[in-house]
């Protein structure tokens, strides 16, 4: 059975979406752990909810590239997963930051 353009496209674009994900989430994380290290303390860092939420989004990155295979045929099905788990991360990033204000 062949695929159409628009799903074609959807894969192309849930690929993306994984990819933007990390850059964003390693964006947010290094600076907070570079911070973190050159705090004149002198005591390693903590752990946070940040790392947690970091961990988990790595984590869930490689399972939305396995399910690229998995849900060849149903990337609608992926794609309401993938944002759905955006919805999570940005929950628990503003949630982390203390929100807006």
């Amino acid at each position: 059975m062949r695929r159409s353009n628009a799903d074609l496209r959807l894969q192309r674009s849930l690929r993306w979406l994984i990819a933007i994900r990390l850059v964003v989430i390693t964006s947010v994380v290094l600076p907070y752990l570079l911070v973190q290290l050159s705090s004149p303390e002198g005591q390693p860092p903590s752990f946070d909810l940040l790392y947690l939420i970091a961990g988990s989004t790595y984590v869930a990155s490689l399972v939305y590239i396995a399910l690229l295979s998995v849900l060849r045929r149903h990337p609608t099905w992926h794609a309401y997963l993938q944002f759905g788990g955006d919805l999570l991360l940005v929950t628990s990033l503003v949630y982390f930051f203390g929100g807006i204000g």
